[in-house]
């Protein structure tokens, strides 16, 4: 988005968003599209009327950089189905990090979640994890080419 088209978006009466608004003149600057992921970034919402940059969440709530307060109906892009910061995920997420995180080997952990992902999916043969959707989806197109032919 060109800087006068930025500035002149800026300009809103319904929130507060001057935090919000600096940060993004400096990504404009810094990030290509101004965010590193494309369905985060200010072209998929209403611009200027809508957060920019949220700094916290709890529940089904979320607190922009400029103390604005929202109901999140993205949750995390679908994949804060219970919440943000609900305990048990929290507990376990924090106890998991204090093990280390990003280990150079295998963890028992992923035979564990796949054994129980096989068990509650009856036409799930094999298990294998993906980092991103468009990792999953690609993998999805692969199976489905050699399996069809």
């Amino acid at each position: 988005m060109e800087e006068r088209k930025v500035r002149e978006t800026m300009k809103t009466d319904k929130l507060k968003l001057e935090k919000s608004f600096s940060l993004w003149e400096k990504a404009a600057d810094l990030i290509p599209n101004g965010t590193q992921s494309f369905s985060k970034g200010p072209t998929q919402f209403s611009f200027g009327v809508c957060p920019v940059y949220l700094k916290s969440g709890r529940g089904a709530k979320v607190v922009d950089v400029d103390d604005n307060e929202y109901i999140d109906y993205g949750m995390g892009l679908h994949s804060a189905i219970l919440g943000y910061s609900h305990q048990k995920v929290t507990e376990a997420v924090t106890e998991g990090a204090s093990n280390g995180i990003n280990l150079t080997l295998m963890h028992p952990l992923e035979v564990e979640v796949s054994e129980i992902l096989k068990k509650a999916i009856p036409s799930a043969e094999r298990v294998r994890f993906t980092k991103a959707g468009s990792e999953a989806t690609s993998a999805a197109i692969r199976i489905a080419r050699a399996v069809t032919g």
